[in-house]
């Protein structure tokens, strides 16, 4: 939130526009839920101080009940200056200079339940402080074979981590407690276990370089709203759409956002996923796909092989992907082929089938398990053909850096002339 003060406040500057702070309102300027602003008396005491001030222009940071409570204050403001004027504490020159309101929101939600927007400012933070909280406990879950409540279980794997949703509800919208999950796991399988609740710890701390980046964007895509805004604009909100800033109609993406809620309220399950967007529905659908391990019996039939490989400086995020594309794979029913050492490992024939559970927990791994080199094949060429005959690999799957892409797309073209990849 405070990188998307920050961001108002110095595009406000830079279009010359006098900025003000909100004190009370988290952030470094506070934050806070008011229940004086539920009233119409409120809103009249926060209009006054407004036109006071000569601000005609508001930019919200908050969630839906924020967001909401500031389209219903630029509503009533024509009469709420027509109140104060009857009052005697603002002049006609103060409601004429005054007589627009525009509002622009910016969505700050660790949940990222917002509807409009693929993610909301401090949701990538927040999942950065539960993903540290995992791997932290990972040792003690490991050293003492203990099952931690807070992946399903992996098969050879000494450690078992289950995490619930604060709010969890089965189908007839019974709470899913830890307690709960913890005392089944105890009666039906034994296991040692133990109940750990993050609370605050998700909200608190430094945000992400993803969030502190995509509040700037949003901060000054706000300000910029603001300027264009005339008499008919209705009120806006800057969202995330295909991770370009973008402003949708504000009390549209709330109504989408509050009906939601009603469905999950009357337990329509597939209603709520289907009105949170098509980003939503993608990112369930991938997280099913890659954690559903199903029987080989029920796979469909392929002759189709792939073999995947890594290329170049190892980084972050190498073995998620190989994870990601050896688990799509043998659910399409082909033959996932891990190649050792990148080109050179593959010119040597260091190449091994690779199962479901063999990628189990590579998401979390740092640098390449699949071992990674900058040899180039070019000079491997010939015997990499070879092993691709031998194996009868029919496509690769190439994971790397730029630089080598560059030079893989010109070595492709003798690999094509020589096999059938």
């Amino acid at each position: 939130m405070n990188a998307a003060v920050r961001a108002v406040v110095r595009m406000g500057i830079y279009v010359e526009a006098k900025v003000y702070f909100i004190h009370e309102g988290g952030t470094v300027i506070g934050s806070a839920r008011c229940k004086e602003f539920r009233e119409r008396e409120g809103r009249l005491k926060a209009a006054h101080n407004l036109v006071r001030r000569g601000i005609t222009n508001l930019c919200v940071i908050g969630g839906d009940g924020s967001l909401t409570g500031a389209n219903l204050f630029r509503e009533e403001w024509s009469g709420l200056l027509d109140e104060l004027l009857q009052q005697g504490l603002i002049d006609e020159e103060a409601t004429r200079v005054n007589s627009e309101l525009h509002i622009v929101g910016m969505v700050g939600s660790i949940d990222n339940d917002f509807c409009g927007t693929d993610m909301t400012i401090g949701t990538d933070s927040a999942l950065h402080r539960i993903i540290e909280v995992v791997d932290a406990i990972m040792t003690t879950a490991q050293s003492h074979q203990r099952t931690f409540v807070l992946e399903n279980r992996a098969d050879k794997k000494r450690l078992n981590i289950i995490i619930v949703a604060e709010g969890a509800i089965d189908s007839h919208n019974k709470a899913i407690t830890p307690d709960y999950i913890k005392d089944l796991v105890v009666r039906c399988l034994g296991f040692d276990t133990r109940v750990t609740i993050l609370g605050h710890v998700q909200r608190g701390g430094t945000p992400s370089a993803f969030d502190r980046i995509l509040a700037s964007r949003m901060g000054v895509e706000a300000v910029l709203a603001l300027l264009e805004a005339s008499a008919t604009t209705p009120a806006c909100v800057v969202s995330l759409v295909g991770n370009q800033a973008v402003r949708l109609p504000l009390m549209e993406c709330v109504q989408m956002t509050q009906e939601v809620q009603k469905a999950m309220d009357e337990k329509k399950f597939e209603e709520a996923v289907r009105l949170r967007g098509s980003s939503f529905e993608h990112n369930l659908s991938t997280y099913r796909l890659l954690s559903n391990h199903r029987a080989d019996s029920e796979l469909p039939s392929s002759s189709f092989n792939v073999a995947v490989l890594n290329v170049g400086a190892p980084a972050a995020g190498m073995n998620a992907a190989v994870r990601a594309a050896v688990r799509v794979g043998i659910t399409e029913g082909h033959k996932m082929l891990a190649v050792s050492d990148g080109f050179e490992g593959f010119s040597k024939g260091q190449i091994e089938e690779i199962k479901w559970g063999d990628v189990g927990g590579w998401t979390g791994q740092g640098g390449s398990l699949l071992g990674t080199k900058r040899t180039l094949p070019g000079k491997h060429l010939e015997q990499i053909a070879e092993q691709i005959k031998i194996h009868n690999i029919n496509a690769l799957l190439v994971i790397g850096g730029f630089e080598e892409f560059m030079t893989l797309s010109n070595r492709l073209l003798y690999l094509n002339g020589h096999t059938s990849v």
